[in-house]
């Protein structure tokens, strides 16, 4: 009996590079309580990363605040920022589900509009996602323009998931997408902008539950005050493993070199087998596709019976009912006998 290839998640499945390994056990020495705002030098390390390499130079260490994974800020940010039943969140038409799990925690009305002009005059939280999950799409600088001006005639904040930074498959380099941060004026105090970036995608380290927070310095100073009150501080250990894989550039090339080969065979396999995928498809871990004539549950179900276990797009907004959602984080002899299954399973239909 074979295996089933689980293509449903976008967990990582390589191991974190060695170094930060080694840096892990540097901080091993942890007796003290620190600071919620996180060590100076893992702020700082979190800052000069914006700074060479997403290119935001009007950063310091008082914009960012390390945080025990993003998905926890995600889930909690509106209850940090004070919001309730008679808020409005703004979140993507697709989108990854803790922002509405985050908004349904404060009972906050949630919006799904991607048209900045059909933003409500009452919205007090905006999510952004780039590159985005479910489909990979990536917010560009005009867009990314705008959207800051309407959430500020809207006194509105407005936030950036950037966990998929590093995998913009358009780029011919190693350059991440675009930040949110890069925009000119988005980082002054006051100004109501946040980016949010995670060490799971870039370096493997899902299961250090490891990101941080950068922007905008008066809220950064405000959150950082309440995870002192409520305990939520990143360990030293963690910190000092965050700092090295914020800095080991040389990995992450390597990974994301690794991932677009595991991604272009799985594509070119499903397009085979008779999956269409958006042609706003161009980053992230995901593949967003769908067959012609056909509805995501039953194009789930026949993947099953192969033994490839994908998810429909009904979670992450899709009114169609005809996306799929398809991870591309498996080894390469998981993506090898994938890509075999499909082949076979095409020559049989034709």
């Amino acid at each position: 009996m074979r295996d089933d290839i689980d293509l449903r998640i976008g967990s990582p499945v390589d191991p974190v590079p060695p170094s930060v390994k080694a840096a892990l056990e540097r901080g091993y020495n942890a007796h003290r309580y620190i600071s919620a705002r996180g060590l100076p030098e893992c702020r700082a390390a979190c800052a000069n990363w914006y700074r060479t390499t997403r290119g935001v130079m009007d950063i310091d260490d008082t914009s960012v605040l390390p945080v025990a994974g993003t998905k926890m800020l995600i889930g909690l940010l509106p209850l940090w920022l004070g919001l309730d039943s008679s808020s409005v969140i703004v979140i993507p038409r697709l989108h990854y589900p803790t922002y509405e799990a985050g908004a349904a925690l404060v009972g906050a009305q949630v919006i799904a509009e991607d048209d900045v002009e059909r933003w409500p005059e009452n919205a007090s939280l905006i999510w952004l996602n780039s590159p985005r999950n479910p489909d990979g799409a990536i917010n560009g600088r005009d867009y990314l323009q705008r959207a800051i001006e309407r959430a500020r005639q809207l006194n509105a904040i407005i936030v950036q998931d950037e966990c998929y930074s590093a995998f913009d498959w358009t780029s011919e380099g190693d350059d991440p997408t675009a930040s949110i941060l890069s925009i000119p004026g988005a980082t002054r105090p006051g100004g109501g902008v946040l980016a949010l970036y995670s060490m799971s995608k870039q370096s493997n380290m899902a299961g250090y539950r490891a990101g941080f927070v950068a922007g905008d310095s008066s809220i950064i100073e405000q959150l950082g005050t309440r995870w002192g009150t409520y305990g939520l501080v990143l360990s030293q250990p963690v910190q000092y493993a965050m700092i090295d894989a914020l800095a080991n550039t040389e990995a992450v090339s390597e990974q994301r070199r690794i991932h677009a080969r595991r991604r272009l065979a799985l594509q070119e396999a499903f397009e085979r087998w008779g999956m269409i995928f958006s042609t706003g498809n161009v980053g992230g871990f995901f593949l967003w596709g769908h067959v012609p004539g056909e509805n995501a549950e039953s194009v789930v179900q026949r993947l099953a019976e192969l033994g490839i276990l994908t998810r429909t797009g009904a979670a992450y907004g899709d009114e169609t009912h005809t996306y799929v959602r398809i991870s591309i984080t498996a080894s390469d002899a998981q993506v090898a006998d994938a890509v075999e299954r499909l082949h076979h399973d095409a020559d049989r239909l034709v």
